[in-house]
C-alpha cells in the first residue's frame, strides 16, 4: 500500500508539473517562449525525472511533449481549410528523445521506495533506445564530449572514440566551425541553452545541415552537471528554404519586370499620338490613354471608364459605334473607319480601327479601338490634288514640253507641247515609248547620260535631235530629280524646249565667227607689216633728218659767216621741221615697239612733285609765248611713285602740250595730283583697258592720278570718241588751225596702260578740258591727307 501510494504521489507530482508548465506556456507574454515553448517544457520533464524516478520522467516528457505541439494557434491546411495540428514532427521527437535520456541520467539520483530492480536490463533497453532513435542525441560536460549515441556516429562515419572528446569538432564545416565553437563555448560558460544551426561535413565529405540544441542539466544544488543536446538532420527544409528564396528572388525579378513593363506599356499608351480605348461587350468603357483624354475629356468628362457609350455620346454616335461593335464581333476581325467630327477647333476627320479582344477560350470579351487624327493628311491630300490640277493646267498652256518619269525611267506623263515637239502621242510616250522619238544616233547616248545623272542624282542637261516622221529637230533637255517631303526620290521632272532656230543660228553665227577670225588674222599681218615698214621708214627717214639737223643747227650759229635775214628765217624753218619730224619718227617707233611687245620700261622709284616740276619747266617758255598761266597743285598724298621715268615724263609732256596748244592767251593750265581708291577711280571717266598689266610692287586698290587741266576750247561731246586713236584728230579739216598727226594721245594711253594705269578725261565746249594718267600706288607710299 504504501509502495502504491508512493508510485501515485509520484505519477501524479509528474501530471501536475506538466499542468503548471502548460499554463505558463499558455499564458507567457515573452515572443521567445512563444516560439520556442521547450525552454519551459523541459522543467517538468527534469524534476519528475529526479524526484519521482525514470517513469514520471517519461510521463512527463510524453505530456509536455504533446502540450508544446499544440501551443500554437490553428493553422490553414494546404488547401486552404483550417486545421489544428502539431507544429513539426521533428522538434517533438527530439524533446521526446532529450526527456528520455535527462530521465535515464536523472534516475540515478532518485531512491526508488520499492526494492532494487535489476538494472543492468534497463541501463541496456534505454541504451538501445538511444542508439536507435532517429536523431542524433549527444552529452557535454566540461567542454568535451561524454556521449554520442550510435545514430549520430553513424551519421558522421565514425566510431564512438573518434567523437569523444573534441574529435567531432572536425565534422563541423570549416566555414561554420570558429562561430560554433565560439557560441557553444559561450552556453557552456553561462549556462544558458544552446541552439543552432550550422553544416556538418561526413567522412566522405557530404554536406548536411543540422539543428543543433541543448540545455544544461542541473543537480539539486542548481549547479550544472552537463549539457544533453540533440542534432536533427534540417538539409532537406534548408534545401527547400534555399530553393524557396531562388522562387521568391525570380518572384521579386518577375514582378519588378511585369512592373516595368506594365509601367512602359502605360508610358507607351499614354505618349503615343494616337487615341487608344477599350470597351467591353456592353458598351461600358474600360480603358482610354492620355491622347483620348486630351482629345476628348473636354468634351465627355474625366474620368470616363466605367461610364456606357449611351451615357455620353448622342444617340446616333452610340447606335454607330453599337453596329460596329456586332459586326466586329461577328466576323472576329479587324475592321477600319474613316469619319468626321465636330471638336471645339473644328471639324476633324478620324481613321479608326476596332479589333476583338479574345480570352483564353477564344470568346470575345471587348473591343479595342486605335484612332489617327488624319485631319492635316486629308487637307494635305487636297491641296495636293489641287497642286496637281494647276500643274497640268499650266503644262497644258507651257510652249515648253514638260514630261514626269517615275524612278525608274519610265514616262509617267506629257504634256501637249511636248508631245508636238516630239511628235508622238501620250499614249505612246508612256512607259519607254518616249525613247523612240530620239533620233536614232542620238539615243544610246542621251540614254546612258540620262541613267548616269539619275543614278548620281544630279541634273540633267542635255542637246540632241528629236526624228520626227518628216523632219528632225533639235531639243534641249533639263531634268531634275523630285523628291517627297520626306526625302525620298519619287521620280524626275524634265522639260524640252526646241531649239532648232537656235541651233541654225548658232551655225551661221560660227561661219560668221570664222570669217572674221580669218579677216583679224589678215589685219593682225597687216597691222604687222605696217608696224615693220613704219620702223624700216622710221630708220631711213632718221638717217638723213639727223644730218639736216646737224647742219642746220651749225648753219644758225654762223660758224661759217654770217646770214642774211632771209636765210637765216629759211635755216630756222628747216630746223624746226625736221625737230618736228624727229617727234614724229619717235612716236612711230615707240607705237610699233609697243604693237610689237618690244617697249621695255625702266622702273625706278620716282619723286612725285620733282617729276611735276621738271615737266613745266620744259613747257614754261611755249606757255609764256602764249602769255599763259602755268599752275601747280600737289597736296603731297603720297611722296613716291614707281614707273619709267622717261615714259611718265613723256606722258606729262603730252598732257601739258595739247593744253598750251588748244587754250588761247592769257589762259591758265594746271597740273595737279591725287591718290583714290579703284573704287573711287570708277566715278570718273576712266577709258576701257585694252590690255591688262599688272605692276609688280603695285597695290591696285589705290591710284594716284596726274592731271592737266585748261581753260582751252573744249572737245564736243559728239567728237570725244576720237580721243586716244591712232591718227584720230577732233580738227580733222584740211585748213585745221592745229598742228598735229594725231598719235599723242594714243600713245600716251598705251604708256599708261604699260605702266598698269589707265586714263580719263572730262571737257566742255568753252570751258575747258582735263586729262589725267593713273598710276596704281605701292601701298607703302600712302600717307593721309
Amino acid at each position: 500500500m504504501e509502495v502504491a501510494l508512493s508510485q501515485l504521489w509520484r505519477y501524479g507530482g509528474a501530471v501536475l508539473l506538466v499542468a503548471i508548465a502548460s499554463l505558463l506556456i499558455l499564458l507567457a507574454s515573452d515572443p521567445t517562449i512563444a516560439a520556442n515553448p521547450w525552454l519551459i517544457g523541459f522543467a517538468p520533464v527534469i524534476l519528475s525525472a529526479r524526484y519521482g524516478g525514470l517513469g514520471p520522467g517519461l510521463l512527463a516528457t510524453v505530456l509536455m511533449g504533446v502540450a508544446c505541439a499544440y501551443s500554437s494557434p490553428p493553422s490553414l491546411t494546404s488547401s486552404g481549410a483550417i486545421a489544428v495540428a502539431p507544429n513539426d514532427l521533428i522538434p517533438v521527437s527530439v524533446f521526446a528523445l532529450e526527456g528520455i535520456l535527462i530521465s535515464a541520467f536523472l534516475k540515478k539520483f532518485h531512491a526508488p521506495p520499492s526494492p532494487p530492480q535489476p538494472g543492468s536490463h534497463s541501463q541496456q533497453q534505454l541504451r538501445a533506445i538511444l542508439d536507435n532513435a532517429p536523431v542524433g542525441l549527444y552529452v557535454v560536460g566540461n567542454s568535451s564530449c561524454e556521449f554520442m549515441n550510435q545514430y549520430l556516429c553513424s551519421w558522421l562515419g565514425l566510431t564512438s572514440e573518434q567523437i569523444l572528446g573534441s574529435g567531432w569538432i572536425d565534422s563541423i564545416h570549416p566555414e561554420d566551425r570558429e562561430w560554433v565553437i565560439r557560441a557553444s563555448t559561450e552556453s557552456l560558460t553561462t549556462a544558458q541553452p544552446f541552439e543552432a544551426e550550422y553544416r556538418i561535413l561526413d567522412q566522405s565529405g557530404t554536406l548536411y545541415w543540422i539543428l543543433d540544441r541543448a540545455v544544461p542539466v542541473r543537480d539539486e544544488a542548481g549547479q550544472v552537471q552537463f549539457f544533453q543536446g540533440s542534432c536533427v538532420d534540417i538539409t532537406a527544409r534548408k534545401q527547400a528554404e534555399e530553393r524557396l528564396q531562388s522562387l521568391a528572388q525570380q518572384l521579386q525579378e518577375r514582378t519588378a519586370e511585369l512592373s516595368a513593363s506594365r509601367a512602359q506599356m502605360q508610358a507607351l499608351l499614354d505618349y503615343t499620338p494616337a487615341i487608344i480605348y477599350i470597351i467591353d461587350v456592353d458598351g461600358y468603357m474600360r480603358f482610354a490613354n492620355a491622347e483620348w483624354y486630351r482629345i476628348f475629356g473636354p468634351l465627355f468628362g474625366n474620368p470616363i471608364e466605367g461610364q456606357n457609350l449611351r451615357d455620353f455620346l448622342p444617340p446616333e454616335a452610340a447606335a454607330v459605334f453599337f453596329q460596329e461593335n456586332e459586326e466586329i464581333f461577328a466576323s472576329a476581325k479587324v475592321m477600319t473607319f474613316e469619319n468626321d467630327m465636330t471638336l471645339p477647333d473644328g471639324v476633324h476627320t478620324f481613321l479608326r480601327i476596332k479589333f476583338p479582344l479574345q480570352d483564353a477560350s477564344g470568346e470575345v470579351y471587348a473591343f479595342c479601338g486605335v484612332s489617327l487624327d488624319i485631319t492635316e493628311r486629308k487637307q494635305g491630300e487636297e491641296a495636293l490634288r489641287q497642286s496637281e490640277e494647276r500643274f497640268r493646267s499650266l503644262s497644258a498652256c507651257s510652249p515648253l514640253g514638260i514630261f514626269l518619269t517615275d524612278t525608274q525611267g519610265n514616262c509617267t506623263y506629257t504634256n501637249p507641247s511636248w508631245q508636238a515637239i516630239a511628235g508622238l502621242t501620250f499614249e505612246a510616250a508612256l512607259g519607254e515609248g518616249w525613247a523612240q522619238a530620239i533620233h536614232p544616233e542620238d539615243r544610246e547616248r542621251v540614254a546612258a547620260y540620262w541613267s548616269y545623272c539619275a543614278s548620281s542624282g544630279q541634273a540633267y542637261s542635255d542637246e540632241f535631235r528629236f526624228q520626227r516622221r518628216e523632219t528632225v529637230c533639235w531639243v534641249h533637255s533639263r531634268s531634275s530629280p523630285l523628291f517627297a517631303d520626306n526625302g525620298q526620290l519619287m521620280g524626275h521632272v524634265g522639260t524640252v524646249e526646241d531649239i532648232t532656230e537656235r541651233k541654225q543660228a548658232n551655225e551661221q553665227l560660227q561661219a560668221l565667227t570664222r570669217q572674221l577670225q580669218a579677216q583679224n588674222e589678215q589685219l593682225t599681218e597687216v597691222s604687222r607689216l605696217k608696224s615693220e615698214f613704219l620702223t624700216n621708214m622710221s630708220h631711213e627717214l632718221r638717217t638723213p633728218l639727223t644730218s639736216i639737223l646737224g647742219f642746220s643747227s651749225v648753219l644758225l650759229q654762223k660758224n661759217f659767216g654770217a646770214l642774211n635775214p632771209k636765210q637765216e628765217q629759211y635755216l630756222s624753218l628747216i630746223h624746226s621741221s625736221g625737230d618736228h619730224l624727229l617727234a614724229l619718227i619717235n612716236d612711230l617707233l615707240d607705237l610699233a615697239k609697243i604693237e610689237a611687245g618690244k617697249l621695255e620700261l625702266d622702273f625706278e622709284e620716282l619723286n612725285l612733285a620733282a617729276l611735276c616740276q621738271a615737266a613745266l619747266e620744259m613747257v614754261e617758255v611755249r606757255a609764256l609765248s602764249k602769255q599763259q598761266q602755268l599752275f601747280q597743285e600737289l597736296p603731297l598724298a603720297c611722296e613716291f611713285i614707281l614707273g619709267d621715268r622717261q615714259r611718265i615724263l613723256q606722258v606729262l609732256l603730252n598732257y601739258l602740250s595739247n593744253a598750251i596748244k588748244f587754250t588761247p592767251g592769257g589762259g591758265t593750265i594746271t597740273l595737279r595730283t591725287q591718290v583714290v581708291t579703284d573704287v573711287e577711280l570708277q566715278s570718273f571717266n576712266v577709258l576701257e583697258v585694252e590690255e591688262e598689266t599688272t605692276l609688280q610692287g603695285a597695290s591696285t586698290p589705290m591710284f594716284v592720278g596726274l592731271s592737266v587741266s585748261d581753260t582751252g576750247i573744249g572737245i564736243p561731246v559728239e567728237d570725244q570718241h576720237l580721243l586716244f586713236q591712232t591718227f584720230q584728230q577732233v580738227d580733222g579739216a584740211t585748213d585745221r588751225r592745229h598742228g598735229g598727226t594725231g598719235l599723242g594721245l594714243a600713245l600716251t594711253k598705251r604708256l599708261v596702260e604699260l605702266h598698269g594705269g589707265k586714263v580719263s578725261f572730262t571737257s566742255t565746249c568753252g570751258v575747258g578740258s582735263t586729262f589725267s594718267a593713273w598710276f596704281p600706288l605701292p601701298e607703302s607710299n600712302v600717307e593721309p591727307i
